[in-house]
């Protein structure tokens, strides 16, 4: 059973992502050009999370009029960062402090598809990275932003495992990605393809080792949709999870030891009609 300790938003539309912090839970309220900031902090004399002292109230997030989604991430200079994507570009916006000034948006990607997305992520050597899909070029890209630097110096767009891409359907990029990094700078990319055509994968795991380079594409499905990744370093693992149909389904698994990428046969987690799979934004 689940009790309501804390009502952050009465606002129904707002879709939510939450980076923990320490004992700090901030709270992207995701609403378009309408996106406010939440922080709480938890408290452990009451066992439960509470408006930060610092800062009650929420802050208004500038974002652009037509975005379609957003994701926040602190680095380890303790900046925050939104990434969030509008027409055909990826921008990011930072804040310090309290994170109730923002800066001006600095544009990441540029001649994307409206229809495209992008994540952001903390990389554990000082880095933050941003991840998107371009269904123009048919490809993904990543770039990173060494902490503490100027904030408009980014990384050339590192194409992942575009050595991968296959004239397919529409190829290899498709708007549906989830991010998860483990200690040592292994980054983890449950994405979906554009393939659209048996036998070829519409789940794939990408792999980006801590020299910076990319591994081949993983196969995981040739359907399902909406891919979420966790690691866990407790138990050595990589689960990549997803809804197994469009509109709805069961949520089918798959694991891999870390190292050398060798996938479990798919599993089934939980059966019903089942969308919108998530976890936790951490590594356990």
């Amino acid at each position: 059973s689940w009790t309501q300790t804390q009502r952050i938003t009465t606002n129904s539309s707002v879709h939510a992502d939450v980076k923990l912090v320490g004992d700090l839970a901030h709270v992207l309220l995701f609403d378009g050009a309408n996106t406010q900031l939440a922080t709480l902090q938890y408290d452990l004399a009451d066992n439960r999370f509470e408006a930060w002292a610092a800062r009650p109230q929420l802050v208004n997030l500038p974002l652009d009029s037509g975005v379609e989604t957003a994701t926040i991430e602190v680095d380890s200079t303790g900046r925050m960062w939104v990434a969030s994507d509008v027409t055909s570009t990826v921008v990011v916006r930072y804040s310090d402090g309290l994170y109730t000034s923002w800066s001006a948006p600095i544009t990441v990607a540029s001649g994307i598809k409206s229809d495209d997305i992008s994540t952001i992520i903390a990389m554990p050597n000082n880095q933050i990275g941003v991840f998107w899909s371009n269904q123009n070029t048919k490809l993904f890209g990543f770039r990173l932003h060494a902490d503490g630097t100027n904030p408009t110096l980014w990384s050339a767009d590192e194409r992942p495992a575009s050595q991968s891409a296959l004239s397919v359907g529409a190829g290899m990029a498709d708007d549906h990605m989830h991010l998860a990094v483990t200690s040592d700078g292994t980054l983890y990319a449950a994405v979906k393809t554009s393939y659209d055509k048996s036998p070829y994968p519409k789940m794939a795991l990408l792999v980006r080792r801590p020299n910076g380079t990319w591994d081949n594409l993983y196969a995981v499905d040739t359907g399902g949709t909406r891919p979420t990744i966790i690691v866990s370093e407790a138990a050595g693992k990589v689960l990549m999870a997803y809804e197994s149909n469009e509109g709805g389904g069961d949520i089918l698994y798959r694991e891999t030891a870390f190292g050398a990428v060798n996938l479990s046969p798919v599993k089934v987690m939980i059966s019903g009609s089942l969308a919108d799979v998530t976890t936790a934004k951490v590594t356990s």
